[in-house]
């Protein structure tokens, strides 16, 4: 079965207030509804998580409360998603 990113999308943003409950700060790595590890900043989330997995195999998300926190504001990137 392919990797569904919306699905552990959509799975962080129902389980988010949890999640900053216990990650507040963090960057989140997750797959399939599991949080693989928590790190101080994107960029080694994301290098601890092509050690164990393909580029587009898992998500990276920075656990903040409220929905600025998986909300894009920047116009340019939401012209490009258009």
């Amino acid at each position: 079965m392919a990797y569904d990113i919306y699905d552990d999308f959509h799975w962080y943003v129902e389980h988010q207030n949890e999640l900053v409950e216990k990650y507040n700060g963090k960057c989140l790595v997750i797959r399939n509804r599991e949080v693989l590890g928590a790190y101080a900043t994107e960029e080694a989330a994301l290098a601890a998580a092509l050690r164990s997995h393909p580029f587009g195999e898992f998500m990276v998300q920075p656990c903040s409360p409220g929905p600025d926190a998986y909300t894009i504001h920047n116009p340019r990137i939401l012209a490009s998603m258009a």
